[in-house]
């Protein structure tokens, strides 16, 4: 994940700004969490990546959520042949472990930011 700074702490660490008019009519950005030192994950990837480096975590994805299923995820991608034979095609839940291999280090003076995960099907 790349991106500037501003969208990658607003889109994928989810610490939403919050535009403010001084009164001469500039508008200015501001986060929510302007103390903060180092990234913390937030919003919907908050379970599926951490932000320090050589530390993973594991996630299960099941048929328990219909919205967002493996059958869900099955039947809206069109998967060759091959895959359809394979363990993850035929099971009803896979477990995948993310682990953040390197992440550009938190200084609001940077303009952009990369995060790189590994992600392994286990």
């Amino acid at each position: 994940m790349c991106g500037s700074f501003d969208n990658f702490r607003q889109h994928f660490v989810g610490d939403k700004p919050m535009p403010t008019t001084s009164d001469d009519g500039t508008v200015e950005i501001k986060f929510r969490n302007i103390g903060i030192t180092k990234w913390q994950p937030s919003g919907i990837y908050k379970d599926w990546f951490l932000f320090e480096q050589k530390k993973d975590i594991e996630i299960t994805f099941d048929d328990t959520n219909p919205g967002f299923g493996l059958s869900k995820f099955k039947s809206s991608y069109n998967l060759n042949d091959n895959l359809k034979k394979t363990d993850f095609y035929n099971s009803s839940k896979i477990t995948l472990k993310t682990t953040c291999m390197s992440i550009t280090p938190f200084d609001s003076q940077k303009t952009h930011v990369a995060g790189i995960w590994k992600i392994e099907m286990k």
